[in-house]
């Protein structure tokens, strides 16, 4: 949706308006809607398409009619707001076919999940009503202080023009990985769904890498330095393409650096200014390849900057040229033998990058709440021997192949190793709790409670017993990738699924 100078929505249904390149010529800036599964079978989905390019906020929509807020739109807003920490707008629809007790209802509940999971996340809940809130409202949303809530109907069209306006005024925010920030002071916070841990690492994490042997380079590390004096670019790639006229074509979104087109410079600017170098492939190497042209909102650019998303039309050099982009005919628009995938990388630095088979990461394992009633269940009501089952329901085990997100990046992976960093909140409460650390961890854990410091108080549990972590425990993993190596830096979010079960963290140690 494209909005005008004064903030006026432009649209198809503004006149003289046909085509997006007529919505493009008259807006003073454009809004992107990416429309997510709302099903939970689609929840793979979901994760795959907001984790690579987290937007810059998020809409929660939610039905009046249905007098409650669905294990789905928990699970999203829990993932918008205390994952991607995101500034998240709610929308209640169809008020004008909602009862008054629904529409209490639907309030009620949306209060008691933003109560129960993400409270002082996402600031306090505060209803639109006129215009005069609209801008109250955008602040709020930008410094994090408000949830705006906007009751709308389609039907009467009731305070959708108040939401236009609110979507109009938000700003951009800056581009430097400010939702990577959001995410780590997020996940160090205190609460039932995201239990603590230090963002820094803990003294605990330190032995264990201190402790841990060196990985050798020609085991699963491959290096690749670029050319002196290279800016250092860094291009994840979410789509890729094959287009008949234009080659192979991948879209994604600019982290860092600048990238230009081959196709809007000087014969001499070429090789310092379009050469990048594209993978991991299955052998974990990088290939050199050009940028032939750009496309942002389907129009030609000449350069895109960081936080920006866009498509690449690449081309690969001949073979037998001794040197890259030798010449104006050593790229063409045939490629090699390199599979292009997601979660490739296009780079152009002399930084030292690598890529991996095997990384650690941090993690702290929560449970999805699609998994669990929408009206809740207390585990004071449910016996030792079925809160033990659950518990072991949401568990990650040596052995087990999960699936990692980070960034573009999806793969399944294997559990190498589990090393636990603190013991389970409640375990106590559970038949043979106990049994699952040596006498003086447990000895440990004691005393610590009686200081008021257990919370606080990394435990490393014994080699032995560190084969799973359960729902509320967080520890190290050392996972394996089953397929292909993988670009990684440290201190990327990371999360990992299986099943029921998800884990976040970050990455420590490649």
């Amino acid at each position: 949706m494209g909005f005008s100078a004064s903030n006026e929505p432009i649209n198809y249904s503004t006149p003289y308006v046909t085509n997006w390149p007529d919505i493009l010529a008259r807006s003073h800036h454009v809004v992107s809607f990416l429309d997510t599964c709302g099903h939970p079978s689609y929840q793979h989905t979901t994760l795959r398409s907001l984790l690579p390019r987290p937007p810059d906020y998020a809409c929660l929509v939610l039905s009046a009619t249905v007098g409650c807020v669905s294990a789905v739109a928990r699970e999203h807003f829990l993932v918008s707001v205390g994952l991607l920490g995101l500034p998240t707008i709610v929308v209640i629809t169809k008020t004008d076919m909602a009862s008054t007790a629904q529409l209490r209802a639907t309030l009620e509940d949306f209060m008691s999940v933003w109560k129960g999971g993400s409270a002082g996340l996402g600031g306090l809940p505060f209803v639109v009503k006129e215009d005069k809130d609209v801008t109250k409202a955008v602040d709020g949303l930008v410094d994090g202080s408000l949830v705006p809530i906007f009751l709308t109907s389609s039907v009467s069209g009731e305070r959708l023009g108040l939401l236009q306006a609110l979507i109009g005024q938000l700003p951009k925010p800056p581009a430097g990985g400010e939702h990577h920030k959001r995410f780590l002071s997020l996940v160090s916070d205190h609460g039932p769904t995201f239990p603590p841990f230090d963002v820094n690492a803990s003294p605990a994490v330190e032995r264990v890498l201190t402790a841990a042997e060196a990985d050798p380079a020609d085991d699963f590390t491959q290096r690749w330095t670029g050319t002196e004096g290279e800016e250092f670019v860094a291009f994840q790639i979410e789509e890729v393409y094959s287009l008949p006229d234009a080659g192979d074509v991948v879209a994604g979104t600019l982290l860092r650096g600048q990238i230009r087109a081959r196709d809007a410079l000087a014969n001499a600017e070429w090789d310092a200014l379009t050469t990048f170098h594209l993978g991991p492939d299955r052998q974990g190497r990088m290939h050199p390849v050009q940028v032939a042209s750009i496309h942002r909102h389907r129009r030609p650019v000449a350069v895109i900057c960081p936080g920006q998303t866009a498509t690449l039309a690449l081309r690969w050099p001949r073979e037998g040229v001794a040197e890259v982009g030798e010449s104006d005919s050593s790229y063409h628009i045939s490629r090699p033998l390199v599979r292009l995938r997601k979660g490739m990388v296009l780079l152009g630095s002399a930084w030292d990058s690598s890529v991996h088979m095997e990384f650690m990461a941090e993690v702290a394992v929560v449970h999805r709440a699609s998994s669990l009633p929408s009206s809740g269940t207390a585990e004071v009501l449910l016996s030792p021997e079925l809160a033990r089952s659950r518990l072991d329901k949401f568990a990650l085990r040596t052995g087990h192949e999960v699936t990692v997100h980070c960034g573009s990046v999806c793969q399944n992976a294997s559990v190498v190793s589990v090393t636990k960093l603190n013991p389970l909140p409640d375990a106590g409460h559970l038949p043979d709790a106990a049994s699952d650390r040596p006498p003086s961890a447990e000895a440990s854990a004691e005393g610590a409670v009686e200081d008021g410091h257990a919370a606080h108080t990394p435990q490393l549990f014994h080699p032995e017993r560190n084969h799973c972590l359960r729902t509320g425990e967080r520890g190290l993993l050392r996972l394996r990738f089953c397929k292909e190596m993988e670009f990684l830096r440290v201190d990327s979010p990371v999360l990992c699924r299986y099943g029921e079960c998800l884990a976040v963290g970050r990455i420590v140690r490649r």
